[in-house]
């Protein structure tokens, strides 16, 4: 598993363990440079407040190097690592900090974390607000990161992203052959069309004659053609032609 899979396993677990409480990821507490908290949530009672705050570690390099994390404190009434399971172990988690191990099937607390109850500041609820708004990250809020965790874990259950492609492929496929066959059928109409105004050109004349039309298609022919740039192909006349006789059939 990848950092970026471990890293939205212990969000989609932090998420589970707080589906009650406002959640919020990524939080910025102060200016440009500042501290930045991985993962908030805001427990949804005036009786007893409690804003959580999480540092989310992948990997044990990235637990012993950090040495920031107390400066995360001042906003948040209790601390804690989350990770995936044994990348770190209670007893290198120095109090207050506590720690939470993420799987698959389960959120398990193995260390609490000591609750400080001190008033939050105005700039941690500032910029609590502000993350909610996607201020931070215009365009990205906490519920449009769970969709998208959540239809990335259906991705990764349900379909690969080259059987996806394969599939969108085949349709699109399948989609271009329909719409050529319409195209054909549309074009064939088109020249049936053209024919058929030709035909009527041809015909037009002989309603100047009487039925002798046998006797008075050369003529006819010989007119049309004089007046047209461009002559008619034999295809045109035997067409004219055939509806004539056709014609003279219904009518006699």
């Amino acid at each position: 598993m990848g950092a970026r899979e471990k890293l939205m396993l212990v969000q989609k677990g932090l998420r589970r363990k707080h589906s009650k409480d406002s959640v919020f990821t990524e939080v910025i507490c102060g200016a440009a440079g500042s501290a930045r908290i991985d993962f908030m949530a805001l427990r949804k009672s005036w009786a007893k407040p409690n804003i959580a705050a999480y540092e989310i570690k992948v990997s044990r390099g990235d637990f012993l190097a950090d040495h920031k994390w107390e400066n995360y404190l001042p906003f948040c009434h209790t601390f804690y690592f989350a990770c995936p399971a044994n990348i770190i172990h209670a007893d290198e988690v120095t109090p207050p900090a506590g720690l939470v191990y993420i799987t698959p099937q389960s959120t398990r607390c193995v260390k609490s974390a000591i609750h400080r109850p001190h008033e939050m500041s105005w700039q941690a609820l500032y910029h609590l607000l502000m993350s909610r708004a996607g201020v931070d990250h215009p365009g990205r809020t906490p519920e449009r990161e769970q969709r998208a965790d959540e239809w990335h874990d259906w991705m990764k259950n349900n379909k690969s992203f080259k059987d996806l492609g394969w599939e969108l492929r085949q349709h699109i496929s399948a989609k271009t052959k329909k719409l050529t066959e319409k195209e054909k059928v549309i074009a064939e109409a088109s020249i049936q069309f053209e024919e058929s105004q030709k035909a009527r050109e041809i015909l037009k004349p002989l309603m100047e004659y009487s039925w002798e039309w046998e006797e008075a298609l050369p003529l006819v022919v010989q007119e049309v053609l004089s007046q047209r740039e461009k002559k008619l192909s034999v295809r045109d006349i035997d067409a004219a032609i055939k509806r004539l006789g056709e014609a003279k059939e219904l009518l006699v």
